[in-house]
């Protein structure tokens, strides 16, 4: 259960950071 959690906030973290990836290359192809 426990694992299960873990997993699910790391799915959400990589997430955000592809979001913030995203961001950055918008920033960068200013």
């Amino acid at each position: 259960d426990n694992k299960y959690k873990k997993a699910r906030t790391n799915k959400k973290i990589n997430s955000q950071m592809e979001i913030y990836k995203l961001l950055d290359k918008d920033h960068t192809r200013e």
